[in-house]
């Protein structure tokens, strides 16, 4: 049997659909194509395209069809659903095993390839793609394209809708064409794999583990211990200069940094609509500050603003490391208003040769259009600046194979301050933009006896969710602040993590 008298039945796409909207071809391992799901699953699918956008289990992965951010659905994935699957299109249930589920972003300037889920010959499967969002416009592009057996040809090309559902062989070669470059929002799409019994694949399972930043220990350093030179600096004119330093770290630290932030991070993944007032940054993950100030890079860190503002007790907020692609936009922002605050901001691309872009530039504070200066993207540099100076990343060289990355660390003046601010910015209060310190903790505290009402059993719920660190760096003033508004204050007298 030939792919044309496969794929010829599967045109009835462009029909209109019967009653549920399902159209198949029937075979012993089909190649089809479904064009809605039944209603019954629409809200369980609005809950799947929820867990991509908002949950931390983002991994990036080389993959072989180009599409790198990967999240394991396994442990979501239930068998009654795996069996409807199945049924709806069209392969008998007990014919097949399920191999894994995973979650899967189509971006704009992907570098997309022709591929085969299953590479041995003779091996037989299906894959499944469920679409959980997609590009809406007619020249927003997002196709899926079928070859023929030589894979030198495309015979099929669909173009997958919200809910839609699409099964093929797994040795079906396919690519994807990536949406266009005017469209912001990718395609998001469950892709799960039947394996015919009889058959292993040999695929890696995915690992959505997150590991805490485990480096060397913190070690207070004086001005001998660590020696600064300052490569160059700009923006002298204004009392707010971007400090741009060289080789604080040697390329161990670097390493075992880049290392972590690839292989062992998961990623939060956002392409919300939030009006142009962010970075735009789509990739990031946050880490706990608790777990930075353990350790020697943080140590270089205080002892780097201590040389540049000649002031003591700086602590960390708001620690996260970014990822961006070529064709990411970007987007020109300040870190903070009206604070004196800094960012501390570390590249970590060692492959980078001067022309790969992927740089940071800044701009003038007062309307943010003059270009004051801007640092190439070079391993171990560090660009140190006032967190009100509006600034924007630059994506790598289109010709590059790979995301810039970067490791950011914003400062507070204090400990408690800092603890302060993320505590604002967390979500736990609202509307802290300009407020002064004293006027935040009083907002904290009404917040927290207006949620707690006495009750301190809440306590704890109210922050499971949020940075343990927290928890870890309340000092006296701000452990009084919550334990007064739990109404017992006993309970925590001996607690190790206050």
């Amino acid at each position: 049997m030939t792919l044309s008298s496969l794929i010829l039945p599967c045109l009835l796409v462009l029909l209109p659909p019967p009653a549920l909207g399902v159209t198949t071809t029937k075979h012993t391992i089909p190649y089809g194509v479904i064009t809605h799901t039944p209603a019954w699953r629409s809200r369980q699918l609005s809950h799947f395209a929820d867990t991509i956008h908002y949950e931390q289990r983002w991994k990036y992965y080389f993959t072989d069809d180009g599409i790198n951010w990967q999240l394991n659905f396994n442990d979501v994935i239930t068998s009654p659903l795996t069996t409807d699957i199945t049924s709806l299109v069209g392969v008998d249930r007990g014919l097949v095993k399920f191999e894994n589920a995973t979650g899967r972003v189509l971006r704009r300037g992907d570098d997309v390839a022709v591929n085969r889920i299953c590479k041995e010959e003779g091996q037989k499967g299906v894959v499944v793609i469920q679409v959980l969002f997609a590009p809406t416009g007619p020249n927003d592009y997002g196709e899926l394209m079928f070859f023929n057996e030589k894979a030198d040809d495309i015979e099929l090309t669909i173009r997958p809708g919200r809910f839609s559902v699409i099964s093929f062989p797994c040795r079906q070669a396919y690519q994807w064409q990536y949406p266009a470059i005017g469209t912001q929002k990718g395609m998001g799409f469950i892709q799960y794999l039947f394996i015919e019994e009889g058959w292993v694949e040999q695929g890696k399972e995915l690992d959505n583990s997150h590991e805490k930043l485990v480096l060397n220990p913190y070690v207070k350093l004086s001005e001998s211990d660590l020696p600064i030179t300052i490569t160059s600096s700009f923006n002298l004119t204004i009392s707010k200069p971007v400090f741009v330093i060289d080789n604080v770290f040697d390329e161990t630290i670097l390493s075992e940094l880049a290392s972590h932030f690839i292989q062992s991070s998961t990623y939060i993944y956002n392409e919300e609509d939030d009006g142009g007032e962010t970075d735009n940054v789509v990739f990031l993950t946050p880490h706990r500050t608790y777990d930075l100030v353990k350790t020697h890079v943080w140590g270089v860190l205080e002892r780097v603003m201590e040389h540049i503002t000649g002031r003591s007790g700086w602590y960390p907020y708001d620690v996260s490391n970014n990822l961006n692609e070529a064709w990411d936009h970007t987007r020109i922002h300040p870190d903070c208003f009206g604070r004196d605050e800094y960012t501390l901001l570390l590249y970590l691309n060692k492959e980078y040769q001067p022309g790969d872009l992927g740089g940071t530039v800044w701009y003038t504070e007062e309307d943010g259009k003059e270009i004051i200066g801007s640092v190439m993207n070079k391993l171990g540099r560090l660009a140190v600046f006032h967190c009100s100076i509006p600034h924007a990343a630059r994506p790598p060289h289109a010709a590059r194979r790979g995301p810039r990355l970067t490791f950011a660390v914003k400062v507070s003046q204090s400990k408690r301050e800092a603890v302060l601010r993320a505590m604002a910015e967390s979500g736990v209060v609202t509307g802290t933009e300009d407020l002064e310190e004293e006027e935040i903790e009083e907002k904290l505290r009404s917040e927290l006896e207006g949620r707690l009402k006495g009750d301190v059993d809440r306590l704890e719920e109210e922050f499971k969710e949020m940075d343990e660190g927290f928890m870890m760096h309340f000092e006296e003033s701000f452990k009084d602040l919550l334990l007064s508004a739990g109404g017992k204050r006993e309970k925590y007298h001996d607690r190790n993590e206050l």
